[in-house]
């Protein structure tokens, strides 16, 4: 892995206000919870990982 490339560490660890900022612009575009949500070029999984845990449930996929 490439030491630039996007972790969830590096976008916004757990418990910090970057982080309830991406679990607030979540929540306020996905439908409620829960519903199936498709995550495709799912990098780290972040985005996905969010959905999960606002009660999704989520396939997500990655080609690299």
């Amino acid at each position: 892995m490439a030491p630039n490339y996007e972790s969830p560490d590096n976008v916004a660890p757990v418990g910090t206000a970057d982080y309830a900022k991406w679990v607030e612009a979540l929540r306020s575009v996905l439908p409620t919870s829960p519903t199936r949500v498709l995550d495709v070029g799912t990098g780290t999984g972040f985005v996905a990982w969010i959905a999960a845990e606002l009660g999704h449930q989520v396939t997500a996929i990655e080609l690299s």
